[in-house]
């Protein structure tokens, strides 16, 4: 019986080891690029870099590439597949099997993404009211510096301390003011969104092959109590708002997501599965860390561009103030700060977050793109964000030019889908920060209202200083095809004298 417990162990390794071996079908049309031995020993995989070489050796040459993502096998396609994964068909290429492969959580969370709400709270909830959405960010932003920064702060790690703005002025959008200032529910989500990290980092660097659901299975069942702890303060909030609207008695001025999810009810019913309070909470848990999260990471490396290079902040800080001059602290606000709307989107096309976007699984059957090429059923493909510093797709390099898309702007009127195309929340293939096509963020008019608002409070309220003494920017954070401002960087905040 003990030899038993000898091979089982023995066996396990084997079964790894030859997985480790397979070649994945579509091994035998296009070529991988595989990820170094030597990284499993490291922290992270160098997926950006190894991006960024697929582009130069074979996406310039219009061929696909495979690349290692999140232990799975990802297609990386040419620019020019992008119109028709415009026009496909959602469900024929679905974007939650995709995006779920990041940090494993359809492992852990799958109902996340069964109902279809998730993504229409934003796209028929809030977006319809962004006004009222931005009105209540711009108030809960003085809450949000009063509470973080007051008279200044530091020196302090410049990226947790944006999350923490960040954290507390988007809360009344997505919870409501019953919930937006509940530190026991923050922290809360603070812990879930840092194990997120952590557990993915764990599960990824163990080489667990077709074993890494059943190994990871106690770091699942922990990670859903958190998220109970989350739904079981909302709960009280959410299930008295469903008595109201079972009643009509709810305040129908009232826009947060909350609101925004009950009104979705009637077309994306609930399942009985679960508690109604944890399905809606475990929805606005996801919006709100894709709604500060991401921002948070433009706004830092926006104050570490202007801290590189001083010369930007004298015309920020002007247009704030002519456009607040003009109508106060309000929504009316946003649509002037061009010269910010550009160096928005300069900073995500020179420091993209993730080197894939407009990630997509193909369900169903197979898919066939214009010129004929098909791809089986379950292929995981998305988009290189390299094209962003290829002077032929983008007309710039790595080069930053704070205000080249203020510049284009004025001189071309052309818009599509409503924006500007050189807009920062416009998307081409030059610039893939929120995704492309039917998938695209529909939060990305949310994010970049956030981004300005904090940034604008920033700029204007306070002096910002580093100790970074190197050349360029503190090295990025990089894992797993995602690059990050240095989390480590710290940046002192002086509250400035205006009198």
């Amino acid at each position: 019986m003990d030899a038993i417990y000898f091979y089982i162990p023995l066996a396990l390794l084997a079964l790894v080891a030859a997985r480790a071996t397979l070649r994945s079908p579509l091994e035998k049309e296009f070529q991988k690029i595989q990820i170094p031995w030597i990284n499993a020993l490291s922290l992270s995989n160098p997926v950006a870099q190894l991006v960024k070489e697929g582009y130069q050796k074979f996406n310039k040459l219009q061929k696909p590439f495979l690349i290692s993502y999140w232990a799975h096998d990802y297609l990386v396609l040419p620019l020019k597949y992008l119109t028709d994964i415009r026009l496909a068909d959602k469900a024929h290429l679905s974007v939650n099997h995709a995006i779920s492969d990041v940090f494993f959580l359809w492992s852990w969370n799958k109902d996340l993404f069964q109902g279809g709400r998730l993504p229409m709270m934003v796209t028929k909830g809030l977006n319809p009211n962004l006004v009222k959405a931005t009105d209540m960010l711009m108030s809960e932003a003085n809450y949000s510096f009063n509470t973080e920064l007051g008279d200044g702060k530091g020196p302090v790690p410049a990226m947790v301390m944006i999350q923490n703005l960040t954290f507390r002025t988007v809360n009344p959008v997505i919870f409501g003011k019953e919930l937006a200032r509940n530190d026991e529910m923050l922290k809360a989500a603070q812990s879930l969104f840092t194990w997120n990290f952590l557990n993915g980092l764990m599960l990824l660097k163990l080489p667990l092959g077709p074993f890494r659901d059943i190994v990871g299975w106690p770091l699942y069942h922990l990670q859903r109590r958190r998220l109970r702890t989350i739904t079981n303060i909302m709960a009280p909030v959410i299930d008295k708002r469903l008595q109201e609207r079972g009643l009509g008695t709810q305040d129908k001025a009232t826009v947060d997501g909350i609101s925004c999810t009950l009104d979705l009810l009637d077309e994306y019913p609930l399942n009985q599965s679960s508690p109604p309070s944890y399905q809606i909470g475990n929805e606005l848990m996801q919006n709100y860390q894709a709604a500060t999260l991401n921002p948070a990471s433009i706004i830092t490396q926006m104050i570490f561009q202007i801290l590189e290079q001083p010369k930007y902040l004298d015309p920020l800080r002007k247009e704030a103030e002519q456009a607040i001059a003009r109508h106060g602290w309000s929504e009316k606000i946003i649509n002037e700060l061009r010269l910010q709307d550009s160096f928005i989107r300069e900073t995500g096309r020179v420091y993209p977050l993730a080197s894939l976007q407009a990630q997509r699984q193909v369900m169903g059957k197979p898919f066939t793109f214009s010129d004929g090429l098909t791809l089986p059923t379950g292929t995981r493909l998305a988009f290189p964000t390299a094209g962003q510093h290829d002077p032929d797709i983008s007309g710039a390099t790595l080069n930053f030019d704070g205000f080249r898309y203020a510049q284009l702007a004025e001189a071309e009127k052309d818009s599509e889908d409503g924006v500007n195309v050189s807009s920062a929340v416009h998307a081409d293939p030059s610039y893939l920060s929120f995704g492309y096509g039917n998938h695209i963020c529909p939060g990305r008019f949310l994010g970049v209202r956030t981004v300005k608002i904090i940034f604008t409070k920033l700029i204007l309220e306070y002096d910002i200083t580093w100790d970074y003494e190197g050349l360029g920017q503190p090295a990025r954070f990089e894992i797993e095809g995602f690059t990050l401002p240095n989390v480590n960087q710290r940046a002192s905040f002086q509250k400035r004298n205006l009198t």
